[in-house]
């Protein structure tokens, strides 16, 4: 499950990842935008001017897993959704109430043995770039659950082995741990 198909970049890569390994069902991947992505005049892959919406970008790929575009909000998708995943990716609003909204939905949606990554979590609400760049919301959110008690650990995942942005190989992306 994602939060935040924007474009659909990460919606594209874990479509694809889930193509491969053998599983009992078919893999399905469920992703939740506050705007259409897909059919809107006014969807952010047009205005990017990018030739392809998420949903097309994806049926290029000739997966066979079930891509179910949401159009709604997380608070909303959450407090409806009766659905659990292996996998949740939040990248949607930053806002710090958000975030600590979706990480609380998140913990409850995830089945045993799940992954949560939250996207542009800085460490220490400090810049990773040299531009001084930071939101932080998403660190700000962690750092209040943990302080009401929450039993998680934010691992970010820091330098990777290959190039990422900003002639950099640094992410934002953090792994939430029970």
């Amino acid at each position: 499950m994602e939060i935040g198909t924007h474009v659909g970049a990460s919606t594209v890569h874990i479509a694809a990842a889930l193509t491969n390994g053998a599983r009992a069902h078919p893999p399905r991947l469920v992703t939740v935008d506050i705007q259409d992505v897909n059919d809107s005049p006014d969807s952010v892959w047009r205005q990017a001017g990018l030739a392809k919406s998420p949903k097309q970008m994806v049926d290029e790929l000739n997966v066979t897993i079930e891509v179910t575009f949401v159009t709604d909000n997380s608070r909303h998708f959450f407090a409806n959704n009766k659905e659990t995943f292996d996998f949740i990716f939040l990248d949607g609003d930053h806002a710090a109430e958000t975030v600590y909204e979706e990480i609380v939905s998140a913990l409850d949606a995830i089945n045993a043995n799940g992954l949560i990554v939250l996207h542009d979590y800085f460490p220490g609400g400090r810049p990773l770039w040299p531009d001084g760049s930071v939101l932080s919301g998403p660190f700000t959110a962690t750092e209040k659950l943990r302080s009401t008690g929450a039993a998680i650990k934010v691992i970010p995942l820091g330098s990777l082995p290959w190039a990422t942005k900003r002639d950099s190989n640094l992410t934002s992306l953090a792994v939430i741990a029970k």
